[in-house]
C-alpha cells in the first residue's frame, strides 16, 4: 500500500489523477464526489486522502514548477489543460483501427486493448460508439508489423531493401506477383516514405533498375529484408525529382495513390446538380470549377487525373456526369458501356 505521506508518490498521484479524469468540462474539487481526493483514493488504494493543504502545494508545484497547464474554475475546481490526446482524438484512432483491412481482428483487438490500457477508456465519458467493427475478411500477413519496423530502420538509415511482392488469390491467401525475374530473389527498391491513405499502408520506393517511384502495398510484402551496406540512390536521381531532398507526400499521394495512378491528364467534365454535391469529397482543391448553370444546376468542372481514375469516377457516377474530354478517355467509356449493356442483354436471354 502506497504511503500518502510521500510527497514524492503524492505528485505524481495528482498529474496521474488529473489526466485521467479531468478536462475543460470536467473540472475537479479538492474535496466531495469525483474530487481529487476521492479519485486518489480509490484508485491509490490509500488509508486517508491528502488534505487539502497538501492537494494545494502539488498543484502549485505542477503549475509552476513543471510548467503543467492547469487551469481554475471559481468554485468547480481545476483540471489539466493539455492532453496526450483528446477524447476526440482518441476516438478517430479507434475507428481508424477498426477500418484498417490489414489487420487481423485479432490484431484490431490487440490495439484496442493497448488504448485502453494507455487512455484509460473506463474514464473517456461522454463518448458515444460510432462506427462498427469491420467484420469482412482482412488480409492475414502476419509479417506486417515486422515490415513496418524493417522499412522504418530502411529509412532512417537511408539503405535498399528486398522484399517478396504478392497478390491475392481467390481464397485469400497471398502469392508472388509473377513478373519475370522478380519472382525469385525479390523486389530491390531504394524506399523513400511510408504513407497511410485509403485505409492502407503503402512503401514508396524507386525500384533498382528503373528511375521513377512506385508504391506498394505492405500488406503484400513478405520476407522484407534490410540491406544495411547498400545506400538509397538519392532522390535528386528520380525522374521528375531532379535536384528534390524531399519527397512531396501531399503531391505523390494525389497523383498516384488517391487517384489510382499513372500519367494524370486534365480531364474536362460536366455533372447533375446531384454531383455536384460530391466534387470536394472527391477531389478536395484539386477540382476546378468553370461555371454552374443556376436554372438545370449543372456544373462545368476539370480535374486532374489518370486515365484509370477518371474512368472509375465516370463509371460510379454514369448517370451524373459526362466526360468532355480528352476523347481517349471517351472512346474507352463508351466501350465499357456498350460492353456492359451487351453482358445484361446476353444474361437476360439467358434466364
Amino acid at each position: 500500500m502506497l504511503d500518502h505521506h510521500d510527497k514524492r508518490a503524492i505528485l505524481l498521484m495528482v498529474l496521474q489523477v488529473l489526466e485521467n479524469y479531468s478536462d475543460e468540462k470536467h473540472p475537479l474539487p479538492m474535496e466531495g464526489e469525483r474530487s481529487l481526493q476521492s479519485y486518489i483514493l480509490r484508485d491509490y488504494d490509500l488509508e486517508k486522502a491528502p488534505s487539502r493543504n497538501t492537494l494545494a502545494r502539488n498543484l502549485k508545484i505542477l503549475g509552476d514548477g513543471f510548467g503543467y497547464d492547469l487551469h481554475r474554475v471559481p468554485g468547480k475546481g481545476v483540471y489539466l489543460q493539455k492532453r496526450t490526446l483528446t477524447r476526440s482524438q482518441r476516438q478517430l484512432l479507434e475507428d481508424m483501427v477498426r477500418e484498417a483491412r490489414f489487420l487481423s481482428l485479432e490484431e484490431q483487438t490487440g490495439i484496442l486493448e493497448n488504448l485502453d490500457a494507455l487512455f484509460r477508456k473506463k474514464n473517456y465519458w461522454g463518448i458515444s460508439q460510432v462506427s462498427e467493427r469491420f467484420t469482412g475478411v482482412n488480409l492475414r500477413n502476419r509479417d506486417f508489423f515486422r515490415n513496418l519496423d524493417v522499412l522504418e530502420e530502411a529509412l532512417q538509415k537511408e539503405c535498399q531493401v528486398r522484399f517478396t511482392y504478392n497478390q491475392m488469390r481467390p481464397d485469400g491467401t497471398l502469392q508472388p506477383v509473377p513478373f519475370g525475374t522478380r519472382q525469385q530473389g525479390g523486389w530491390l527498391v531504394h524506399p523513400f516514405d511510408l504513407v497511410y491513405t485509403n485505409c492502407q499502408y503503402y512503401l514508396i520506393a524507386s525500384v533498382e533498375s528503373y528511375r521513377n517511384l512506385r508504391h506498394f502495398r505492405i500488406d503484400h510484402m513478405t520476407e522484407v529484408t534490410l540491406l544495411p551496406d547498400s545506400p538509397r540512390r538519392p532522390l535528386g536521381e528520380i525522374e521528375g525529382y531532379e535536384g528534390q531532398k524531399r519527397l512531396d507526400l501531399e503531391q505523390y499521394i494525389r497523383e498516384h495513390l488517391m487517384m489510382y495512378g499513372g500519367e494524370t491528364l486534365d480531364v474536362k467534365m460536366v455533372g447533375t446538380e446531384k454531383l455536384s454535391r460530391y466534387l470536394w469529397d472527391n477531389f478536395g482543391e484539386s477540382v476546378q470549377v468553370e461555371r454552374t448553370d443556376p436554372e438545370t444546376g449543372q456544373v462545368w468542372f476539370t480535374v486532374r487525373l489518370s486515365q484509370a481514375a477518371a474512368c472509375q469516377f465516370a463509371r460510379q457516377y454514369a448517370t451524373e456526369c459526362t466526360v468532355l474530354a480528352p476523347e481517349s478517355i471517351r472512346r474507352q467509356l463508351a466501350e465499357d458501356f456498350r460492353q456492359a449493356a451487351m453482358r445484361y442483354q446476353e444474361e437476360k436471354k439467358t434466364i
